[in-house]
């Protein structure tokens, strides 16, 4: 690995390790449950980014998928008991995330660099890569492995950032920040290769505040001005209220309205890329074996660390 895969991975083996008051493992995404809590913030988010994830993977048939960068293993869980998936793998840059997924989900995890994946050609039907492009050393090195070991599709997730914002992040030394930038043609170069790549605007700009609400996180805020301090605090105080009216149902029509405003709207935060070999396009079909439901009801045990 080179020197800021290095230590990007000492970074990440550290943050799979945390655990909360509780002693609680505070996963990546809401494993334990809608709002059971234990988890990172941004609910919405990351449920309106899984469920596309897995509209995306449920519109081919495929008997074997490789989650890589898969953090715990969520979603690679979530496409073997939702999409029912008969071979699930995943791999991760943390040797810790990989531990995880194995005592959680009970998934094939291991630790590997996205740049020189350890398996073999066309090895899956299906590979996943989520919110991970935008953190690795080389892009293109990275997408090649994961058409080397592709035989049918890839499903990329990755932000809408503009490439000043992504120089600003690279150059603050944030650790883990993003210091690659996409658009909607990054990967059009593989239909040279003989890809069909689909493209999809995920998290509405217009809808920010909206999910804001539907989250319903506490806020903390050190500006002294006495109306903005005082918004803040009247939203912290409405937060159970917020809570009850954004149940799961409210927060699964969120994620349906986001879909709807992205395909009208230009400004958006996500980016959802489907690459499919050519020979396999034609058999694609209309998303539809999967629910919003299906993803926010999905919830394993509360994890203590091993």
């Amino acid at each position: 690995m080179d020197e800021y895969s290095v230590r990007t991975k000492a970074w990440l083996d550290s943050h799979f390790q945390r655990v909360d008051s509780d002693g609680i493992y505070v996963a990546h995404q809401s494993i334990y449950g809608f709002r059971v809590g234990h988890c990172e913030t941004l609910l919405s988010v990351n449920y309106i980014r899984t469920f596309h994830i897995m509209r995306a993977l449920s519109s081919c048939d495929i008997g074997s998928l490789l989650d890589v960068g898969a953090a715990e293993g969520h979603k690679a869980f979530l496409a073997k008991t939702v999409l029912g998936v008969p071979h699930v793998e995943c791999c991760d840059l943390s040797s810790e995330a990989a531990k995880r997924a194995g005592e959680i989900f009970k998934l094939q995890a291991r630790q590997a660099d996205i740049h020189a994946l350890p398996y073999d050609d066309l090895q899956f039907d299906a590979v996943l890569c989520c919110e991970t492009l935008e953190h690795v050393a080389d892009v293109k090195r990275a997408t090649a492995e994961l058409v080397r070991v592709t035989k049918k599709i890839i499903v990329i997730a990755v932000p809408n950032e503009s490439p000043e914002d992504v120089n600003a992040e690279r150059e603050s030394g944030l650790m883990h920040g993003h210091i690659n930038a996409f658009d909607a043609g990054s990967f059009d170069y593989l239909k040279a290769e003989g890809w069909v790549i689909y493209h999809k605007k995920i998290l509405s700009r217009s809808l920010y505040r909206l999910r804001v609400l539907a989250d319903a996180d506490e806020m903390v805020f050190n500006n002294k001005g006495f109306m903005k301090r005082s918004m803040f605090v009247v939203y912290n105080w409405s937060r159970p209220l917020l809570r009850w009216i954004f149940n799961r149902y409210m927060m699964a029509f969120t994620v349906w309205l986001d879909t709807i405003v992205c395909r009208i709207s230009q400004r958006y935060f996500g980016h959802i890329f489907v690459l499919v070999r050519q020979e396999f396009a034609g058999d694609l079909r209309k998303s539809g074996k999967v629910g919003i439901l299906d993803v926010l009801n999905v919830s394993v045990p509360l994890h203590r660390l091993k």
